[in-house]
Order: C-alpha cells, then structure tokens, then sequence
C-alpha cells in the first residue's frame, strides 16, 4: 500500500509537533483537525496520508497563518514522518469530513481487497 500511496501522492509535507497545545493521542485526526480550524488555532484542514514501512494511513492536520503544517493528533509521535498531501480541505466537506476520510481509506485499499478478505471477514478498514 505504500508504494501505490507514494506514487499517488508524490508532493512531501513537513509536519511539525503542535506548539499551541497537547496532541490529542487519539483516532479522531479528521474531528480534531475541523475544530482546530472553527476554534482559531489553524487556517486550513490539510487532508493527508502517512506512509511508514510498507503501510499508510489517511489522516488530517492543520495548516497554520504562518504557513507552518501541524498535527495536532499526533504531535510528538510523527514529528519529521513521511507525510503525503492529498489536499487542502473546502470548508463545505467539514460537515462531512468522515465520509471523506472514508473515502479516502477507500481510495487506498483499492486493489488491496479481494474475495479471500470478505470469506475471512476483513473488510476496507482493517487495512487502512
């Protein structure tokens, strides 16, 4: 997946540790990263994927006003990782931003699933 995920998504983001607060640690990147946009620390929603070793991930984070990329999830955790834009997020997709991440996840494992996963019954989420 990650192969297909760099090739797709060639343009690298420098992705530094929050310095407005504490990383949130937890699996609502897409959440966290709408309200850090609608409370005022961030200017954009930046829709993402991370590549580490043969896997990646769909995930979001916030551009700041200085032009700075940080991850208010993760923080600490992937500081200087490979980080893949995928796009910078319109303010109408908020609203539905995890249909989008879904989307997104969807978009990654295609070509990964086939009839062998749905007989042991893993589906598209358990591989993105």
């Amino acid at each position: 997946m990650s192969a297909k995920a760099s090739k797709t998504y060639p343009k690298k983001i420098d992705v530094t540790a929050s310095k407005k607060g504490i990383s949130l640690m937890n699996n609502r990147c897409h959440y966290n990263a709408v309200n850090a946009v609608k409370t005022g620390l961030a200017v954009a929603v930046v829709e993402c994927v991370m590549i580490g070793g043969d896997d990646c991930t769909a995930h979001y984070i916030n551009l700041l006003e200085n032009g700075e990329y940080v991850d208010f999830t993760l923080g600490w955790a992937w500081s200087g990782g490979d980080y893949r834009l995928v796009r910078y997020v319109h303010e109408d997709d908020y609203d539905s931003i995890d249909k989008k991440l879904g989307a997104l996840k969807a978009n990654l494992a295609s070509g990964f699933i086939c009839k062998r996963h749905e007989w042991l019954g893993i589906d598209k989420w358990d591989l993105s």
